[in-house]
Order: C-alpha cells, then sequence, then structure tokens
C-alpha cells in the first residue's frame, strides 16, 4: 500500500475523461504508446505516452474513452514529451483494463 496523502492532496489532481483520438506505437519501445486525447473543448487534445501496448494494440485504443491525470508535470520519456497519465487496472495477470466513465463527457471532471 502506498502512502496515505490527504483529502487537501487527492484536490489537487485534475482527473478528466477524454476521447483516444489518435494512437500510434513508439518504435524502440515494446510498451508505450503515443495517444492524443480530447478532453473537451475546455482542455483540447493532450499527447500522452502511456505503457499499455502489451495490453492494447493502436486499433484497439483507439476511439476509446479514458481517465487521465491532467495536471502532473510534463514529463519527457524516449525524446517525446507526455503530457498526462493514463489510468488503467491491473489485473493478476498483468493485462491492463481502461478506466472509463459512461456518460461523462469529454473534459468531465472525476473525483
Amino acid at each position: 500500500m502506498k502512502n496515505t496523502i490527504t483529502y487537501d492532496d487527492f484536490l489537487k489532481l485534475d482527473i478528466r475523461t477524454g476521447t483516444v483520438t489518435k494512437a500510434d506505437p513508439i518504435t524502440k519501445s515494446k510498451r508505450l504508446l503515443r495517444l492524443e486525447v480530447f478532453f473537451g473543448d475546455a482542455v483540447g487534445t493532450r499527447v500522452i505516452l502511456a505503457g499499455v501496448a502489451e495490453s492494447f494494440d493502436s486499433t484497439m485504443i483507439l476511439g476509446n474513452q479514458v481517465v487521465a491525470v491532467l495536471n502532473l508535470v510534463p514529463r519527457t520519456i524516449m525524446g517525446m514529451e507526455s503530457h498526462g497519465m493514463l489510468l488503467v487496472g491491473n489485473s493478476a495477470t498483468g493485462k491492463l483494463s481502461l478506466v472509463c466513465c459512461p456518460g461523462v463527457p469529454d473534459g468531465g471532471d472525476v473525483g
């Protein structure tokens, strides 16, 4: 179990729904996909590098609504900048499942 955080710490997270509009494998990586995710008009489209390629190929994830943390400091991975973190569930076998919120529009708050 990870360290306990306060409710105020949790409120600092900007967690929103978005739809994957583009998904590309990253050459030289078995785990990463480069995703473009639309988070509604207020946020727009963000590039997120996600380590989900072993569970989803680019065609499987395209068009799916996802949930992501958007207010992380951008991180450079393999020379590309990622502007968020995709939330996924992890089964005992290592298979990932997308976290989604049916009925919540793109850009909707989750929390």
